[in-house]
C-alpha cells in the first residue's frame, strides 16, 4: 500500500497536501465546515494560502485556490520563521539572521556592559539566535565571518563612531578558557555539529517520518551513511551530508550478533578513532564478525588467533557479545549513553584543529633548525 504525506501541524502552522484538483478541493472545504461546525472553531480563509508544484499550470492553482477562497501565491516564503524556499541566492535570505545579529547588538549601549556582561550577552543571545536556522541549513562562509566580526567588534568594544585594537583573532577567542581563549562558538563548526545532530535522527531512528521522508528522495535503496548528493539536492539535505562526516568519524559500530558488521571495513574496535583494526585480519574481504564468534555467540579464541593481529586480540575480547540482543547498531563513541551531542561533535572537529596546529608547528620548527633560522 503506498504510502502518503497528508498533513504536518506544528505550533499555529498547518500544512495539508491534496493532489490539485475539484474534487480533492471540495473533500477538504468539507472537512473544514464539518470541523467549524463540530468545534465552533472559524477558519480564517483571509490567513489561509495555496500553492501548486512546478508541474500544475498556474490557471489551475488559480481555480483550485477559488475553489476554497483562499489565497493563490506561487510557494510558501515563511515557515515557522524561516525561508521554505531558499534558491541561489542564500546570501540575501541568510542576510536576514546577520541584520537580526546586528539590530541587536545595535540596541546595547556598550558602556553599560562590563567584559563579564558582554560575554554573558554573546554566549546566551547572540549565538543562541543562530541556532535554530543552523540546525537547519549550512550557513556561507561569507555570511559566517560577517557574524563573527560584527561579535567580536562587539567583544572589543567597537562602536560605529569609534574603533578599538582587536588583542586577539578570532580563531583565539574560540579557543577554551582553559587554553586562553573565551570559549566563543566557531559558528561554522558548531553549524556543522548542529547539522550532524539531524544525521545521527536518521542513524538512530529510521522509522521517523523525517527519515522516511529524506530516504524515499534521496537513498531509496542505500543507507544514509552512503548515500551521495544528487544535481537537485535541498539545501537541508546538502547540510545534513555535510554534517554527516562527524558522524563518520566519531560513531561506531556495537556488537551483538556480529551480522551486520565487516571485520576490515567497518569501524567496531572500542579504542580511539578510527575504531579501525590496526593490522587487517587474515579473512575474505566483506567478512561479517560474527564469522569470528562460535554457536553459542561468544568469541571463538582460536578462530581470533589463527586471523587477528595479536594488539587487536584483547580489543576484541573486551567486547560483550549478546547473540539474542538485537541486531548491530551505531553508538556514538565520546558519551556516556553513547548518543550524540553536539557539543561532543565540537569537540571532534576542535581536536582535530588542534592536532593539525600542532603538526604544522612541528613542521616549522624542524625546518628552523635545519635551515637555522630563528622561529
Amino acid at each position: 500500500m503506498e504510502k502518503r504525506l497528508t498533513h504536518l501541524l506544528f505550533a499555529d502552522d498547518s500544512l495539508i497536501f491534496l493532489d490539485a484538483n475539484i474534487e480533492e478541493g471540495a473533500a477538504l472545504g468539507e472537512v473544514l465546515r464539518l470541523y467549524s461546525a463540530m468545534s465552533g472553531q472559524c477558519i480564517n480563509f483571509n490567513k489561509s494560502s495555496l500553492s501548486v508544484g512546478r508541474k500544475i499550470r498556474h490557471t489551475d492553482g488559480q481555480r483550485l485556490a477559488n475553489s476554497l477562497g483562499v489565497t493563490f501565491i506561487e510557494n510558501h516564503t515563511k515557515y515557522l520563521g524561516l525561508r521554505a524556499f531558499l534558491g541561489r541566492n542564500k546570501r540575501e535570505v541568510f542576510g536576514q539572521i546577520r541584520n537580526k545579529v546586528w539590530e541587536k547588538l545595535q540596541g546595547w549601549k556598550m558602556g553599560l556592559f562590563s567584559q563579564a556582561g558582554r560575554e554573558v550577552l554573546i554566549k546566551s543571545i547572540i549565538q543562541a539566535i543562530l541556532v535554530y536556522l543552523m540546525s537547519c541549513f549550512r550557513l556561507i562562509k561569507g555570511l559566517i565571518r560577517e557574524i563573527q566580526s560584527l561579535i567580536a567588534r562587539f567583544w572589543w568594544g567597537s562602536t560605529k563612531d569609534k574603533h578599538q585594537i582587536h588583542w586577539g583573532n578570532w580563531d583565539k577567542l574560540c579557543k577554551d578558557k582553559w587554553f586562553g581563549g573565551m570559549g566563543f562558538r566557531d559558528l561554522e563548526d558548531f553549524n556543522q555539529a548542529l547539522l550532524s545532530k539531524q544525521g545521527w535522527k536518521l542513524v538512530t531512528n529510521p522509522n521517523s517520518l523525517f527519515a522516511q521522508v529524506l530516504k524515499a528522495l534521496y537513498y531509496p535503496n542505500s543507507e544514509f551513511l552512503t548515500a551521495g548528493l544528487r544535481n537537485c539536492c535541498s539545501n537541508i539535505w546538502r547540510g545534513i551530508i555535510w554534517g554527516r562526516e562527524l558522524i563518520l568519524k566519531g560513531s561506531r559500530w556495537r556488537v551483538t550478533d556480529g551480522n551486520k558488521i565487516r571485520i576490515n571495513e567497518d569501524r567496531w574496535i572500542p579504542r580511539e578513532a578510527p575504531f579501525l583494526l590496526r593490522t587487517p585480519a587474515m579473512v575474505p574481504p566483506n567478512a561479517y564478525v560474527s564469522s569470528l564468534m562460535d554457536d553459542a555467540g561468544e568469541w571463538n579464541i582460536e578462530t581470533l588467533k589463527e586471523t587477528m593481529h595479536e594488539d587487536d586480540i584483547p580489543w576484541i575480547l573486551g567486547i560483550q557479545t549478546r547473540k539474542d540482543g538485537g541486531e548491530d547498531d551505531r553508538m556514538w563513541h565520546d558519551t556516556i549513553n553513547k548518543k550524540y551531542t553536539v557539543d561532543s561533535g565540537d569537540k571532534i572537529i576542535q581536536m582535530e584543529k588542534q592536532g593539525a596546529e600542532t603538526s604544522n608547528k612541528s613542521i616549522v620548527r624542524g625546518g628552523g633548525r635545519r635551515y637555522g633560522n630563528r622561529i
